[in-house]
């Protein structure tokens, strides 16, 4: 949970706090997005010959960028723990090891961060997700990371 500068205690943000942070940087890429599609109907040109369209491409950019970083910020509680081993792991073992073994660790050791996993969940979630990555972007998409570190 986010702390406080001055404190130990964490902040507790409700549910409506942070779908309106979801929801101002949605709003934000929104607008961005739409100054870019209005500055690129009338010319760009280039950095030498700047058209009139070049400065609200510019700021259009920067303001669905300034969005999307918000949105990263405020999603962040449901999307990352604090605890990074599984990531981590994925970094280590996924140039080695492989695919399936590195999507096995990562998957694993997050859902031991998990309270409400039991001991036998953990390995058959992990097992199953291995699988799915492994079939979907090892053969399906045919990514060019190798599924195990003998392939």
């Amino acid at each position: 949970m986010p702390r406080t500068l001055f404190s130990a205690a964490p902040v507790v943000r409700s549910v409506n706090a942070q779908a309106t942070g979801l929801l101002s940087a949605l709003l934000l890429v929104l607008i961005g997005g739409g100054v870019v599609f209005a500055g690129i109907r009338y010319g760009v040109g280039t950095l030498r010959d700047m058209g009139a369209g070049f400065m609200p491409v510019v700021f259009g950019s920067l303001i669905a960028f300034v969005g999307i970083l918000i949105g990263l910020v405020e999603g962040r509680e449901n999307l990352v723990g604090d605890d990074p081993a599984g990531t981590l792991s994925f970094v280590l073992l996924s140039g080695s090891a492989g695919l399936v073994p590195a999507v096995f660790a990562c998957v694993f050791l997050s859902a031991l961060g998990d309270r409400t996993n039991s001991l036998t969940d953990v390995p058959l979630l992990a097992a199953a997700w291995a699988l799915i990555c492994g079939v979907g972007f090892g053969f399906l998409l045919n990514l060019g990371l190798p599924l195990f570190w003998w392939s």
